[in-house]
């Protein structure tokens, strides 16, 4: 028998399967983020700093299968420049394993995104799937903004300041009160991470990521015919 469209589309059971798609569609884009002075990126993560990139806006492999473009003004920048950028601040557990200086003014090369006004922003190519994303982000402010796009170039979500639900704004404050460690977790993979600032002051140094847990799971499938060959040969003997 068949059943009208009209009633398939009423009934109870096609309605709540339908609310539950919805729902799983809107959670998988779900960015969760924490952010404290002092804080670390998480354990078993891969590191990157931005010192082997040169000074100016070229950009280049920053390590850990991570690529850096720039628009005008944004560049790679060290040192301060009164109302253009100023050095992120390390300490506590914001600079544990990337090799860098003592706590202080970060004494090494950095990223600044420039302003948005004058077409500066920052782009992060990841060669994979990526789940998470830690950063050293000095200036916190509203006008800053990280957007992520999966591949095929949509966009999950951004985190911004003051906005964000567990994203503080510093009001722009520079040194150790005004530079956090960012933890970023998505539901959704990336392949791509934009930073702009609607005014001079985003700075942001050493990385973390880790990436997709099926990175990992496509691994060991790849890797169980040779285990179970193995297993076999070890059970001849």
């Amino acid at each position: 028998m068949q059943i009208p469209q009209q009633k398939l589309f009423k009934s109870p059971l096609v309605l709540a399967a339908i609310a539950s798609l919805a729902a799983c569609q809107v959670a998988s884009a779900a960015l969760s983020v924490t952010a404290s002075v002092g804080g670390g990126p998480l354990p078993n993560t891969a590191k990157l700093t931005f010192d082997g990139l040169p000074l100016g806006s070229g950009g280049g492999y920053a390590g850990a299968g991570v690529t850096v473009s720039f628009t005008p003004n944004a560049q790679v920048v060290s040192g301060s420049v009164e109302n253009q950028y100023a050095q992120p601040y390390f300490s506590g557990l914001n600079d544990v394993g990337f090799g860098n200086a003592a706590a202080g003014p970060d004494g090494t090369r950095y990223l600044t995104t420039g302003r948005t006004g004058d077409n500066g922003s920052i782009t992060f190519t990841f060669d994979k799937d990526h789940t998470y994303l830690g950063l050293v982000w000095g200036s916190t402010d509203d006008y800053n903004t990280l957007t992520f796009y999966d591949s095929a170039n949509n966009v999950i979500g951004s985190v911004i300041p003051g906005t964000t639900t567990g994203m503080p704004n510093a009001g722009g404050a520079q040194g150790i009160n005004g530079t956090y460690y960012v933890n970023i977790t998505s539901d959704t993979a990336f392949r791509k991470v934009v930073a702009t600032s609607g005014e001079f002051a985003f700075e942001m140094d050493n990385f973390a990521v880790v990436p997709e847990p099926s990175t990992y799971i496509a691994g060991g499938l790849a890797l169980l015919p040779l285990l179970l060959g193995l297993r076999s040969r070890l059970a001849k003997k």
